[in-house]
């Protein structure tokens, strides 16, 4: 079914570029080494669908850590460590203690 959605993607994505581009070609390779996206030479953009989720996965670590450093420093400046402490402790039993 996947298949299937990806051709009816590549199929309008062809229609629509034949709107306004004299020659569209569909080409299917399998891709080693780098990549050239733009050939001077020819004048022809080649466009690639890669699927890197090293790169994301990279980015969310660098982009998480961040925020934890930085939401870690402004509770310290502003509240205190004790604050920044106490966020991670499990909160009070809410049961009322009968006598």
């Amino acid at each position: 079914m996947a298949l299937k959605m990806v051709h009816a993607l590549i199929f309008s994505f062809d229609l629509e570029l034949a709107g306004h581009v004299d020659e569209v070609n569909v080409q299917h390779e399998t891709l080693e080494g780098i990549f050239t996206f733009y050939d001077s030479t020819s004048a022809r953009l080649n466009i690639y669908q890669v699927a890197s989720v090293t790169f994301d996965l990279l980015l969310l670590l660098v982009l998480g850590s961040y925020l934890i450093v930085l939401f870690s420093f402004l509770v310290i400046t502003t509240r205190g460590l004790d604050d920044l402490i106490s966020l991670f402790r499990r909160p009070p039993s809410r049961k009322l203690k009968t006598a």
